[in-house]
C-alpha cells in the first residue's frame, strides 16, 4: 500500500507541530537546533538551561532520559517546562518504549510528543495530538507498507527501509488532523533481524 505524502502542500518550514508556537521559549539538546524559534543548548551548556526557563523541549530520547534522571537527583531543574517534549527519532531509530516514555513524563509532567525525523531534521512525521499514532508531514516522500514495514521513498532514490511497522488509517483522525495517520508504530524485529545479518 502506498500513501502519497501531502503533496499539493506548500513546502512546511521547520516548525515544531503543535503545541509549540513562536511565542514559546523553546530549547533542544544539541549542538545546534532543528528547528524554527528554538534554542540549542549542547551537552556543556546544559546547565544554562535552567536559567533559559524552556516551556517546549526538544531532543533525542536518550538526551531525556539523561535530563529526567538529573532532574530526579536533584542536578537540574526545569520547572518552567509546562507546555511540551518532542522526543527526537531519527529515520534507523525506534520508538520510545513505553517505560521510558512514562520516565520521562514522571520527571517533566507534561505531553510528551514523538517527531519522525531524517538526519537533517527534516520533520516526516508526528505524533498526533491525540497520542494515536504518526501524522505524516513530508511533502517530498511517498510512503508505503510492505507487509507491515514501513519504507520511505524519495525521488530517484531507492525505498528506505525504517525498521518500524505501522498500520494506516484514511480515515479522519480523532484530533481533527486530517493528514494520513501511521498507527500502531513499532520496531519491527524481522526486518532489524534480516538487516544485522
Amino acid at each position: 500500500m502506498a500513501w502519497l505524502g501531502m503533496r499539493g502542500r506548500k513546502r512546511p518550514g521547520r516548525a515544531l507541530p503543535f503545541p509549540a508556537g513562536p511565542h514559546l521559549r523553546m530549547a533542544q539538546l544539541a549542538k545546534t537546533a532543528g528547528f524554527d524559534s528554538v534554542v540549542a543548548f549542547p551537552e556543556e551548556c546544559v546547565s544554562e538551561l535552567q536559567s533559559f526557563k524552556p516551556q517546549v523541549l526538544v531532543a533525542p530520547a536518550q538526551a531525556l532520559l539523561a535530563a529526567a534522571h538529573a532532574i530526579f537527583a536533584g542536578d537540574l531543574l526545569l520547572e518552567s517546562i509546562d507546555v511540551a517534549i518532542f522526543v527526537l527519532i531519527q529515520i534507523g531509530d525506534t520508538p520510545v518504549p513505553p517505560p521510558e516514555r512514562d520516565l520521562i513524563w514522571r520527571a517533566f509532567r507534561v505531553p510528551v510528543y514523538e517527531l519522525y525525523v531524517d538526519s537533517e531534521s527534516n520533520l516526516l512525521a508526528s505524533e498526533c495530538e491525540a497520542h494515536d499514532g504518526w501524522h505524516l508531514r513530508s511533502p517530498n516522500l511517498q510512503f508505503f507498507l510492505e507487509g507491515r514495514e514501513l519504507l520511505l521513498c524519495c525521488p530517484h532514490q531507492p525505498p528506505i527501509r525504517t525498521g518500524l511497522t505501522a498500520s494506516c488509517t484514511d480515515g479522519r483522525c480523532a484530533c481533527g488532523d486530517i493528514a494520513p495517520l501511521l498507527r500502531a508504530v513499532t520496531e519491527n524485529f524481522k526486518s532489524l533481524a534480516a538487516s544485522a545479518s
